[in-house]
């Protein structure tokens, strides 16, 4: 159907955004979780993170990435604009890592977005205007 090719679609385009901040936020050293306590892992592999996050709870969002939880992860570098390209979160959590910079006016395009804690790192500049929006 042509909502079933839609979607899949999207699950790549969810995919490659995600991908692409894995890369940009020096994904090799991100952090894994094991039974309560952090574990360095340069074997940590973007399949981990996407597979707990895929929804499929709801028909429109079927398969899509809803909720992010990288929190404490050793995540360096700016947030790359791909990431607000995750038009289906509705929760994302980067607090406690090493990004800086600026946040981009994209986070915008986060419309369904309901819960974000970008907390303790070193970011700068304002706070985007369309933020108030969501």
């Amino acid at each position: 159907s042509p909502f079933h090719s839609d979607t899949n679609s999207s699950q790549k385009e969810d995919r490659k955004n995600l991908t692409t901040f894995y890369e940009k936020t020096n994904g090799n050293e991100w952090l894994t979780k094991k039974k309560g306590k952090f574990l360095f892992s340069s074997r940590v592999k973007l399949d981990k993170y996407t597979k707990l996050y895929y929804s499929n709870r709801v028909t429109e969002t079927k398969k899509r990435i809803t909720k992010l939880n990288l929190h404490c992860n050793n995540l360096t570098g700016l947030i790359s604009v791909e990431l607000f390209r995750l038009d289906c979160l509705v929760e994302l959590r980067l607090q406690s890592n090493n990004l800086y910079g600026e946040i981009s006016n994209q986070i915008g395009n986060l419309i369904n977005l309901q819960v974000l804690d970008l907390s303790c790192n070193k970011l700068s500049g304002s706070i985007p205007p369309n933020l108030r929006n969501l």
